[in-house]
């Protein structure tokens, strides 16, 4: 990158500085000063964007202002002139964006299982209400149980009764 780019980009972080801080001073800019950019921010992000402003005139001042942070490439021209506050190449931002769209699909697969988990305990609970009342079954097929006998009892003496006629009239 030559001395003229240098100089050009610098004005531009310049430019952006100046306009960070008086929409972040809390003095009202009419939407005619304001840039599109800027207008399309919230304060959180702007406060973010002035950081990334200063470390940009920082990297410029140390002679690293132009070439990415993750692979020391140089960023082309192009993308300073468009973002001159800018410090990773084309390919970096992919594989970080990659990456973290990675990291949130992780994170949302543990948020399901996290939360499956918390739903198996509740049916538990509720399996727990429910053995009381198959006792409360098992306790009537017992009395029931023990009701079958009598009425065994009954056509046994029925089955002696016939037999007995049978006998009687046999004689």
């Amino acid at each position: 990158m030559d001395n003229e780019q240098l100089g050009l980009a610098k004005e531009l972080l310049q430019r952006k500085k100046a306009i960070l801080e008086k929409a972040l001073s809390g003095k009202k800019m009419p939407k005619e000063e304001m840039p599109s950019w800027l207008l399309r921010t919230v304060p959180k992000d702007r406060k973010q964007m002035l950081k990334d402003v200063d470390q940009a005139l920082e990297r410029m001042a140390s002679d690293n202002f132009g070439f990415c942070q993750s692979c020391f490439q140089e960023i082309p021209w192009a993308e300073i002139a468009r973002f001159p506050e800018r410090e990773l190449c084309e390919t970096c931002i992919a594989r970080e964006q990659i990456l973290s769209s990675m990291i949130k699909s992780r994170k949302k697969k543990t948020r399901k299982k996290k939360t499956a988990k918390k739903k198996k305990p509740a049916k538990k609970k509720k399996a727990a209400k429910k053995k009381p009342a198959k006792k409360k079954k098992a306790v009537k097929k017992k009395k029931a149980a023990k009701k079958k006998p009598a009425k065994k009892k009954k056509a046994t003496q029925k089955k002696k009764a016939v037999k007995k006629k049978k006998a009687a009239r046999k004689k």
